[in-house]
């Protein structure tokens, strides 16, 4: 009995490694850059290690493909993080000015206002995209309108009406 159950696992078939995501690229690429920070950066490294949680976050709870909201506050939290990055480059550069930087209120505010503002961003555009699309119909149900009133001038009332045996087919 034991043979047999041996040899049916024989039989199968390797299986096959799990599919490669779009994303692994992007977290090795990620991973490089924070590892080449911690080591040659560190006071570059504080500051975006702080300043960049709220992105993190919207990585973690994003459940989209493609993580929209993860990109928009994203792109808005580096900018805001890369007004002192570049603050901390043109200055002494040490670890006791990246951790000035992120005492200050003021900075924390900066960098995670422009965090919300990527929340803002995710959450309004769809809502933007809507009256957009809103506006572009009614713009060209005016127009068609305004042909259809066109032709009724020039060909009169009876293109408008339905003949009755056309109808019935």
């Amino acid at each position: 009995m034991a043979d047999a159950k041996q040899q049916g696992q024989a039989r199968r078939a390797p299986e096959s490694p799990p599919p490669v995501s779009a994303g692994r690229p992007i977290a090795v690429a990620i991973t490089m850059i924070v590892v080449a920070l911690a080591v040659f950066a560190l006071p570059t490294f504080i500051l975006v290690l702080a300043g960049m949680m709220p992105t993190v976050v919207a990585v973690i709870i994003d459940r989209d493909e493609g993580k929209p909201l993860g990109v928009s506050v994203g792109a808005m939290n580096l900018a805001g993080v890369w007004v002192y990055a570049v603050e901390l480059w043109s200055g002494v550069g040490t670890i006791s000015a990246a951790l000035d930087l992120i005492s200050n209120v003021y900075v924390w505010l900066l960098i995670y206002g422009a965090a919300a503002m990527g929340w803002l961003i995710y959450l309004g555009m769809p809502l933007v995209g809507a009256l957009v699309l809103t506006i572009s119909a009614d713009i060209k149900i005016r127009r068609m309108r305004s042909l259809q009133e066109d032709l009724l001038e020039e060909w009169g009332a009876a293109v408008a009406t339905v003949d009755a045996p056309a109808a019935k087919r």
